[in-house]
């Protein structure tokens, strides 16, 4: 099944040469379509392909030929590049290794964070076997594959441990863990068998995965010492149970940082529910503004292309002026020997 769809609705003239208007689609789910546009001469695409074959990338779809263009009409011409080179891109777009090749996400402008997510939530729809983030699957075929798996890992933990203080499905919560446990297995057998990463950079991903084990550990232990999982009751932060019960050892013992209004009602158990809820909204907070930039560098990419365009021609327009002037020229001049 094919997630990507390229489509060529329209082409421009640009002095002696075509632009073809690409529309790229990729459909994550029913609810969800991306949509990225680009313009490139069929000129561009012969240099692109060239250059896959030139990092040993082979089995890459043919484009049409440049032969035609000796005995095809214009317009017949257009047409058939038009559909030959949506259907190459669309080709290349839909092979999973191909479309995460650098080369590949340059030249159709597509961030490489928007296709990672892409892989992750439309893999597991064609049964491949790979890292789960709920019911979603990644594949983890390359060592840049294993750090967005990573991230992706990190992520689900941001996520439990915001539902932690925010909601009460212990379930979810503890199934959101279980993940995370079986996401790290799988990070960790890929290091071990991994062949192709040096020993000191192994030695880092080692160092990071850990890390995020002892997370998952804590996580695992604040969640069954929480009260509201007995009762499966959600616990206020201003509730008297977070307060002080009249046992002095559960009591704060204060240093040189000065106490705030915010955390001054809180004893030891109340302030880290509130520290820990403070991050899960920082991390929401960040991850949106990540997104927003992420648009906003699209949008400075397509208006980078139209000014491209309108540049070109205005360029057109001018040559074309030039020349209607120098007729003109010649015209007077021709006109001005028979007077």
């Amino acid at each position: 099944m094919q997630n990507i769809r390229v489509e060529i609705p329209r082409t421009t003239n640009v002095g002696n040469y075509v632009v073809y208007d690409l529309e790229i689609l990729l459909e994550f789910n029913k609810s969800r379509t991306e949509r990225f546009r680009v313009s490139k001469r069929f000129s561009d695409f012969v240099q692109f392909r060239q250059l896959l074959l030139n990092r040993h990338l082979t089995d890459l779809p043919n484009l049409p030929s440049k032969l035609s263009s000796f005995y095809k009409l214009s317009s017949a011409l257009i047409e058939e590049r038009r559909t030959g080179l949506a259907n190459f891109s669309q080709t290349i777009l839909n092979d999973k290794k191909l479309r995460m090749n650098h080369e590949v996400l340059n030249f159709f402008s597509i961030p490489k964070s928007i296709i990672s997510e892409f892989n992750m939530i439309t893999s597991s729809k064609d049964g491949i076997e790979g890292i789960s983030t709920g019911g979603k699957y990644i594949i983890i075929d390359s060592a840049q594959h294993w750090m967005d798996s990573f991230k992706t890992v990190k992520s689900m933990l941001q996520n439990a441990r915001g539902k932690m203080f925010a909601s009460d499905n212990v379930v979810e919560i503890r199934k959101i863990l279980k993940d995370c446990e079986f996401n790290q297995k799988i990070l960790k057998d890929y290091l071990s068998n991994n062949r192709d990463l040096g020993a000191g950079e192994i030695n880092r991903r080692n160092s990071l995965l850990e890390s995020q084990i002892s997370e998952l550990n804590d996580l695992n232990y604040t969640l069954s010492n929480m009260k509201f999982n007995e009762q499966h009751v959600k616990v206020p932060l201003n509730s008297n149970i977070l307060r002080d019960t009249g046992n002095t050892t559960s009591r704060r013992i204060f240093g040189k940082p000065k106490e705030t209004s915010e955390t001054k009602k809180y004893d030891n158990k109340g302030l880290l529910q509130y520290q820990q809820q403070k991050m899960a909204h920082q991390d929401q907070d960040l991850e949106s503004l990540r997104d927003i930039i992420e648009r906003q560098k699209q949008i400075g990419i397509a208006v980078n292309e139209e000014l491209t365009i309108q540049n070109e021609l205005l360029d057109g327009l001018g040559q074309q002026v030039d020349l209607s002037t120098e007729k003109m020229k010649n015209a007077k001049n021709k006109v001005n020997k028979i007077i």
